[in-house]
C-alpha cells in the first residue's frame, strides 16, 4: 500500500513538472481582410411656412379704489390695579389645631414670613383634603 501510494505521487509530480516544462507555442498572425460595401442613400426634404396673425382687441372696464391707509405708531401702556384686602391675620387650618396644642407645630403666625406672597383666586377656593392620583414609573418618578 505504502509503495502504490509512493508510485502514484512519483507520477502525478512527473506529470506537473512535464506540463510546467513545455514551451509554449509561437504566436501566429492571421490577416483577414473584409470587404464590405455600404450604401445608403437617404433624402430628406422639409417645406414649412406657417403664417400666423392675431388680433385680440378686448375692452376691460377698470374701477379705481382708492384707499388711504395711515399708520399710527404709538405706545401704549395700562396699569391695572387689583384692589387686595389687607389680611391682618390667618387662621389656622382645622386640620392643624391639635398639632399646635400639643407644641408639635408652631402657630401660623410664627410659620409664615411677615409678607406673604398671596395669589388671587380666579373663580373659586378649593376645598381641604381629598385624593391625590398620580402614575409611579419608578425610582426616577419622585
Amino acid at each position: 500500500m505504502r509503495r502504490l501510494s509512493l508510485v502514484f505521487g512519483a507520477l502525478l509530480f512527473t506529470v506537473f513538472l512535464a506540463a510546467c516544462a513545455s514551451q509554449p507555442a509561437a504566436p501566429e498572425i492571421v490577416e483577414v481582410i473584409k470587404e464590405v460595401e455600404v450604401v445608403k442613400e437617404v433624402e430628406v426634404i422639409k417645406e414649412v411656412e406657417v403664417i400666423k396673425e392675431v388680433e385680440v382687441i378686448k375692452e376691460v372696464p377698470v374701477e379705481v379704489e382708492v384707499v388711504r391707509e395711515i399708520i399710527v405708531d404709538r405706545e401704549v401702556e395700562k396699569v391695572v390695579e387689583v384692589d387686595r384686602p389687607v389680611i391682618v391675620r390667618f387662621t389656622e387650618p382645622t386640620e392643624l389645631m391639635p398639632l399646635v396644642e400639643s407644641g408639635a407645630l408652631p402657630s401660623v403666625d410664627q410659620r409664615l414670613p411677615e409678607e406673604p406672597m398671596i395669589i388671587s383666586v380666579l373663580e373659586e377656593f378649593g376645598q381641604y383634603g381629598g385624593t391625590m392620583r398620580r402614575a409611579y414609573l419608578g425610582p426616577g418618578d419622585t
